[in-house]
């Protein structure tokens, strides 16, 4: 049983000189001088020229607002369009492009807070997004349905402050729809991708 307070004693005085030998560091080290730190503007409005979701690829914008002083919290609002460019009917003699608009509502979170140079965020988003999507069922023949997607999703992000109002980032998210109906008629339940690289303006 004197194993026990012999191990506290141990322990108590190496937290001792551990925090003697940091204060003794501190003292000696030199000062420097404060970083320039990036100043706090709460709003960022970004494009995205290469935007991809599971449907093919496009454009987007975005708007983000930090709800606390931190910016750990961010509400998130982006409003994607794309297009699938990969369809061929029949011999190549017919292409169909279908396409998608998404707004996908939702929120970020920055574990050290959004102030500063490089920043993560992990949030999730609610998507709906309304288009059209076309069926093969036969070498020529095809059926165009209109289409509409009701989903969550998760995305995470590399935010970078560059300067004080110019941002970049890029972002990657995965999740399913809740709701997948062609021309009214629900489908099972389909994956939901979206991602893309970002510019924009902080203020």
């Amino acid at each position: 049983m004197r194993l026990i307070p012999f191990l506290i004693t141990s322990f108590s005085l190496l937290i001792t000189g551990a925090c003697f030998g940091q204060d003794t560091d501190n003292e000696s080290a030199p000062v420097e001088k404060a970083q320039p730190a990036i100043s706090k503007y709460k709003s960022v409005l970004s494009f995205s020229p290469m935007q991809f979701s599971e449907n093919g690829v496009g454009i987007a914008f975005a708007y983000e607002r930090a709800l606390d002083k931190d910016g750990v919290v961010a509400v998130y609002l982006p409003v994607i369009t794309t297009v699938d460019i990969s369809r061929n009917f029949g011999n190549g003699s017919h292409h169909q492009n279908d396409g998608m608009v998404y707004v996908a509502p939702g929120l970020k979170f920055y574990p050290t807070g959004c102030f500063g140079r490089v920043k993560y965020a992990l949030g999730p988003s609610i998507v709906v997004g309304v288009g059209t999507q076309t069926e093969y069922p036969a070498y020529y023949y095809y059926n165009t349905y209109s289409k509409f997607v009701l989903g969550v999703i998760v995305s995470n992000s590399l935010n970078i402050n560059v300067t004080d109002h110019v941002y970049l980032g890029m972002d990657l998210g995965l999740g399913f729809t809740y709701v997948n109906t062609w021309d009214g008629n629900r489908r099972g339940m389909a994956a939901l991708t979206q991602g893309g690289f970002k510019i924009g303006y902080r203020f």
